[in-house]
């Protein structure tokens, strides 16, 4: 029922009027009452000046008494002589004659002489001797405590005409005053006085009541003193004032009743509540009257936009208001661009923006669909490299290109049923009646054919995937694992086409694991570096090392290198190794220096690495960072990783030469070279493999393999370092043969970096030409 526009209306007809009647009855009741306590202040500040003023006339009467009495012949003669009766006599009649309640005498050494008050203790009477001490002729009356009740007291000099006493006369504060000042000032007056117990005693124009309540309030009495408060007691405004200076052991409150101004309050409140049933009344009359000729236009707007919501093509609202038929007319529009839209969601869902083929959701979706019906061969294909050549040409023209591929595919021969681009450069194809692979290597043909870009003819090589759906069937996530699997392992065996065979998923989850989590355990500290020493045997010094990488993996345990280091060559992420590998050395050569220890450390780099013209700078960056000389540094490379594109590796390694790196090839022999090329390269050293190296001894053929190398070698000014030595005697043969350093377990195995210290100082201190044990 609230949901219903016309009951919300007259709800906030009437919350909206009653808000306003509240905040007016607020305002209003609030400026009546700051009127009313004004003009309380007002009146209570005139019975205030009113009774000061009735203090002041008492005490300008003591004075005037005293005046006279002090200056009487007969007086003086009287204390002069000692004549008690006489002072006496003379005491009540002038106290007489104003109406005194209390007449003393006293002696200028403050001994009492005479006194109307009985029964004045020692320190009533020292507290007249001080009070003689501040008072001169005519001073203002001091209010004093004798035997429980207040006097407004002042106290003169007699003299003849040196001091012979001092004579004072005093008003007492009770409720007979109290009741003499109302009469004058029109308010309630109330004496307050603290006795010799401690005790707080009233005399006041107040009811028992109120007194009792002003009793019980006394602790209000220094505020009040500072500012006037109703309450105190109830009905009325009050305001205390100190009768004693300092001390606050005497009081008159002034009290002036409020009750009129609170009748006349209340009666305005009732008034006000009066007159609100009444207009609440009126309000829901006018506001039925007015939601029902405002919410029959919006409801047949409702009934319009219902129908509009079931799909329907209402006619034209008739007769509405202008803005709702603008907003009629705006719901049609809004229909007409949701189910645009709709149309665009669910093409965009299954189909990929930049080439217009279905995606991974709608492969998955029809593979899904097709479910044990599905036949016939998937093919998954790869663009070999494209990251590299997206780099080369630019990402707009990266999309271009793979644009341009997609319209291919749509033309091959045969043509595939199904066809999605499910990421990046990977494309599925799905041939219902099955494929061979001498016609899958025909439509790749028609594939890597050049494309041109920006007047650039650029050539694609493709590697495929194939699974057959008869033979290695199931989900679609084990269908779409399987073709991966198969898509993997021509990548990493760099074949043009691999169908997939049983047996290879727990190997494609092993390859799988180590690409995804080769970035994290370089940050997590998983890879180290080892070091193997590099031995000039002709002087029997250690001189230098290589480092070399090594993955102890959580779950996987010790990964060999070169098994990560393959994958991550033919998944891009060797920059990733190649950059922490240096940072590592370069790191490990400060700590090195800082304990004394110089030498020069190698480290190796990939294909990938030697075309990356942006390397030679930032290894500078590197060096100058940690402020180290670069002739501390070589660089390792193998023979495949230059003839893979010599004109960009060797341009790379003349920046490293020119940067005062050292330059070595690595497993020389194994890649396919020449030392006639090597001529060509800015290298320094020569690294003969192993697998020359190791046989040597028994075998006269690889003996005078490596003997020729080192003679050639040396003859085109590099160094020859032999790799792989194991036996002694093969040091021995190298040295005769004039080979400059040794690496192999002969001396060491690669060790971590402080064995690595250890061993470097022992074998450096070493007498003797014999490689350790």
């Amino acid at each position: 029922m609230l949901n219903s526009y016309r009951i919300r209306l007259v709800i906030a007809f009437v919350v909206v009027l009653m808000l306003v009647q509240l905040a007016t009855a607020v305002f209003v009741l609030n400026a009546t009452h700051r009127e009313q306590m004004l003009q309380q202040q007002q009146t209570l500040d005139v019975g205030i000046n009113v009774f000061r003023e009735v203090l002041a006339n008492r005490s300008l009467q003591l004075n005037n008494s005293l005046s006279v009495l002090s200056a009487d012949f007969g007086f003086k003669r009287a204390i002069a002589t000692g004549e008690s009766d006489t002072i006496l006599s003379v005491l009540e009649d002038h106290g007489n004659r104003i109406g005194a309640d209390a007449a003393i005498l006293l002696s200028p050494e403050g001994r009492l002489i005479s006194s109307s008050i009985a029964d004045l203790g020692e320190e009533d009477i020292e507290v007249l001797s001080e009070l003689t001490a501040s008072m001169n002729d005519g001073s203002a009356a001091r209010i004093l405590s004798f035997d429980n009740a207040s006097y407004q007291f002042v106290m003169q000099p007699v003299k003849a005409p040196t001091l012979i006493a001092w004579v004072g006369m005093g008003f007492v504060m009770d409720s007979q005053v109290a009741q003499q000042a109302k009469a004058i000032t029109g308010v309630e007056v109330s004496f307050i006085n603290k006795d010799g117990n401690g005790r707080f005693a009233v005399e006041s124009t107040l009811g028992t009541t109120s007194q009792s309540a002003l009793l019980s309030q006394l602790s209000m009495l220094p505020e009040l003193s500072v500012e006037a408060a109703e309450g105190f007691p109830e009905h009325y405004l009050s305001y205390a004032l100190k009768l004693n200076g300092k001390a606050a052991d005497k009081w008159v409150v002034l009290h002036l009743s409020s009750l009129r101004w609170e009748q006349n309050y209340e009666h305005l409140r009732n008034s006000m509540l009066s007159i609100f049933p009444g207009t609440l009344a009126l309000s829901l009359l006018v506001a039925a009257w007015l939601s029902g000729s405002l919410t029959l236009p919006v409801h047949t707007l409702v009934e319009f936009a219902r129908l509009i919501g079931q799909g329907q093509n209402p006619p034209p609202i008739k007769g509405a208001p202008a803005e709702l038929a603008v907003l009629a007319d705006t719901l049609t529009v809004m229909r007409d661009n949701t189910e645009a839209r709709e149309r665009d969601l669910i093409y965009q869902s299954t189909h990929d923006s930049l080439t217009g083929l279905a995606n991974r959701f709608a492969a998955k979706r029809m593979l899904q669909e097709a479910g044990d019906s599905l036949s016939g061969t998937l093919v998954l294909l790869d663009i070999k490299h494209f990251r590299h050549i997206n780099d080369m040409i630019g990402f707009a023209n990266g999309d271009s290109l793979l644009v341009m591929f997609a319209r291919r595919l749509e033309t091959i021969t045969p043509a595939a049923d199904f066809l999605a681009r499910l990421d990046g450069d990977a494309f599925l194809l799905l041939y219902k009646s099955g494929i061979t692979e001498t016609l899958l290597s025909r439509a790749i043909d028609q594939l890597e054919a050049p494309f041109s870009i920006q007047d650039s003819n650029i050539s694609l090589k493709i590697r495929a995937g194939m699974l057959s759906l008869a033979e290695y069937g199931g989900t679609v996530g084990v269908l779409l694992r399987r073709i991966e699997i198969a898509l993997m392992q021509a990548c990493l065996n760099d074949t043009r086409i691999v169908a997939y065979r049983s047996g290879q998923d727990e190997k494609y989850q092993r390859e799988l694991t180590i690409i995804n989590q080769l970035e994290r355990g370089l940050e997590q500290g998983q890879f180290y570096l080892v070091f193997q020493p590099k031995v000039d045997i002709q002087s029997n010094v250690c001189k230098g090392a290589e480092a070399l990488i090594r993955w102890n993996h959580p779950e996987l345990g010790p990964i060999r290198p070169d098994e990560f280091i393959m994958l991550a060559e033919h998944t891009d992420n060797i920059d990733l190794i190649s950059q922490w590998v240096l940072r590592q050395a370069m790191d490990q050569l400060v700590a090195w220096q800082n304990e004394g220890l110089g030498l020069k450390l190698a480290v190796n780099l990939s294909p990938r690495d030697l075309v990356n013209e942006a390397l030679p700078g930032q290894i500078a960056q590197m060096l100058d960072a940690r402020g180290l000389a670069s002739e501390l540094l070589a660089i390792e490379v193998t023979e495949g990783a230059v003839m893979r594109d010599p004109i960009t590796a060797v341009g790379v390694l003349q920046k490293f030469r020119d940067l005062g790196l050292s330059i070595a090839i690595d497993d020389f022999g194994t890649g396919h070279s020449s030392l006639a090329y090597l001529k060509m390269l800015p290298v320094d050293e020569v690294k003969i493999d192993r697998s020359f190296i190791k046989d040597m001894l028994t075998n006269t053929h690889d003996a005078m393999i490596v003997e020729t190398s080192i003679a050639l070698t040396h003859s085109l000014g590099f160094s020859v370092t032999a790799e792989g030595v194991e036996e002694r005697q093969t040091i021995d043969v190298l040295r005769q043969q004039g080979c400059d350093v040794v690496q192999g377990y002969v001396y060491s195995r690669p060790l971590e970096a402080r064995d690595f210290y250890h061993w470097y100082v022992k074998f450096n201190q070493q007498d003797g030409v014999s490689p350790p044990t």
